[in-house]
């Protein structure tokens, strides 16, 4: 059952990931990297979904505020592609609610 609990949040980060880079490539309003940027949509509250490189240390913060704002938290792992995609731009990317320009 755990077995099959895991390839569920692989499954989810993946999509995530995948959706975030799509977003990227097609519609850059409606997405953000890096930690001065994503920071800055959390604080807006307009970050739906907070891409974490389960790489990185003290993300305490940028979770605190991504849970105040109601922002789904994925935590994403380096063994996957789509984890090591995340993590060459920073380990750090945010999809929007809507389009904006930070």
């Amino acid at each position: 059952c755990q077995d099959e609990l895991a390839q569920e949040e692989i499954i989810l980060e993946k999509k995530a990931v995948n959706e975030f880079l799509l977003l990227a490539k097609t519609n850059q309003k409606k997405c953000v990297y890096g930690l001065e940027k994503t920071k800055k949509a959390l604080e807006l509250g307009v970050v739906e979904k907070l891409l974490l490189s389960e790489v990185l240390d003290n993300t305490d913060e940028l979770e605190e505020l991504a849970s105040q704002m109601g922002t789904e938290i994925l935590i994403v792992s380096k063994e996957s592609e789509e984890g090591q995609q995340l993590k060459n731009i920073g380990g750090i990317a945010g999809i929007l609610r809507y389009e904006i320009d930070l």
